[in-house]
């Protein structure tokens, strides 16, 4: 049952993401797919965003594990 809800929740997020990046397409005035630079500019970010979280985990699982 957790696995269901873990994917099912990443699926929601993922579609709202796509809402949100939809909604930007649209307040900037491009079309979907985006031009190129523009899809560079995102996978970058996605990228960043990645290694980011990955980040942040290890520094407050060290900060849980000083703490005990």
């Amino acid at each position: 049952m957790k696995t269901f809800l873990r994917k099912s929740r990443a699926v929601l997020v993922t579609f709202a993401i796509g809402l949100g990046m939809g909604v930007v397409y649209w307040a900037l005035h491009t079309s979907s797919p985006a031009p190129a630079l523009i899809g560079l500019a995102g996978l970058a970010g996605i990228v960043a965003g990645e290694k980011a979280v990955l980040v942040i985990r290890t520094r407050l699982k060290e900060g849980r594990g000083s703490n005990t």
